[in-house]
């Protein structure tokens, strides 16, 4: 299913994306598709930075260990 859409831009922006849709031989529905496809593929950038806060605050709980240890014994115990 394919639903059509009313959005407004700025008459420089549309001029932009009409020269790069026939640059690359598409549509102006064809490359805003593709351009909200790859924006929506990216990750949330505050939501990547508070899982890394919240890592470092786990982390920093833990204290000094040495990962090697924690493998070895890890792999000795199976």
């Amino acid at each position: 299913m394919v639903a059509k859409v009313m959005i407004s831009l700025p008459d420089d922006v549309l001029a932009r994306v009409d020269a790069e849709a026939r640059r690359r031989g598409t549509t102006r529905s064809g490359l805003l598709r593709e351009a909200a496809l790859r924006e929506l593929g990216r990750p949330d950038v505050s939501a990547a930075a508070a899982a890394l806060a919240r890592s470092r605050a786990r982390f920093a709980q833990a204290g000094r260990f040495d990962s090697a240890v924690l493998v070895r014994a890890d792999r000795d115990s199976r």
